[in-house]
């Protein structure tokens, strides 16, 4: 936060523009060069990890900077869902089999946030929307029903999401940089049907900051459509983690590169729950991954 906080940095932008991911890699190159400087640990080894977006930096920073790097664990990492590597349309396929999966009625409705959410983070609050649903009587109407999700998620009070909002600003300037996700939704799922449209996406952006998207860049600056070569020839050391139940997790990595790059997969997994603090009730599976 080099301006002195959130709002200061999406204040607009000229503060923004230092906001990218060639920028955070730098900034992680130094200060990983500082701390061992200062610790006196020159040999020291250092080993990178994140999580999702995170994951991504530090995927690529064992091939950008591999002198400073040992190894990387990458969790739910969705290097391929970037450009057009990745079928468009896999994200909603996923988050829809998550509420099938559940033997529940869900709603095809406006609460595609939440379910995104849920889908993405927590299988509790998948079956707890559901039961929320269900709970209802079986004439009760849609909007009942929508309440009855809403009430559920929000324990029924209304949220503070300006926090929320100045994250999500930042991420869309990121968007609308370079990190675009080209996500469809086809018929058949829970989702509304959609087809990524690059020409809206850029007026938008034009709109809200005055830039235009650079649709491919992101992919050729970190090789994203070489990615698996470059690791298998530059790479080592390198962990690829994904939880199946992730609707991200149909852009990750997920099988092995090489003797030292490896993918591990969860059926039960959700985003990122393998570097969360341990629990007393963590599953066996979560123990194994």
């Amino acid at each position: 936060m080099p301006f002195g906080g959130k709002e200061a940095g999406y204040a607009n932008e000229s503060t923004m523009g230092y906001f990218t991911s060639t920028q955070a890699l730098a900034d992680y190159a130094t200060i990983i060069v500082d701390l061992k400087k200062t610790l006196k640990e020159k040999n020291c080894p250092v080993v990178v990890f994140g999580a999702s977006y995170g994951g991504m930096l530090a995927a690529s920073f064992c091939l950008k900077y591999p002198h400073l790097s040992f190894g990387v664990l990458a969790s739910s990492v969705p290097i391929l869902n970037l450009d057009d590597i990745a079928p468009t349309y896999s994200f909603g396929s996923t988050i829809t089999k998550d509420f099938r999966d559940t033997d529940k009625d869900a709603l095809k409705d406006i609460l595609e946030s939440n379910y995104i959410q849920a889908a993405t983070y927590d299988l509790e609050k998948i079956e707890g929307m559901c039961n929320a649903i269900n709970s209802l009587p079986r004439e009760a109407d849609t909007v009942s029903r929508i309440a009855a999700t809403a009430n559920y998620m929000n324990r029924g009070q209304c949220l503070d999401l300006s926090p929320l909002n100045l994250t999500y600003n930042g991420w869309i300037w990121k968007y609308c940089m370079k990190m675009m996700f080209p996500i469809s939704n086809r018929p058949g799922t829970m989702l509304r049907p959609s087809n990524f449209d690059f020409k809206s996406h850029s007026k938008e952006c034009c709109h809200r900051y005055g830039v235009l998207p650079r649709q491919h860049w992101v992919t050729t600056e970190f090789g994203v459509h070489e990615m698996k070569t470059a690791l298998k020839d530059f790479g080592s050391n390198l962990i690829f983690s994904n939880g199946l139940r992730d609707p991200w997790s149909s852009g990750g990595v997920l099988a092995n590169i090489s003797e030292s790059i490896v993918a591990i997969t969860t059926e039960e997994g959700r985003k990122s729950e393998d570097i969360k603090p341990i629990a007393t009730d963590d599953p066996v599976w979560l123990k194994e991954q």
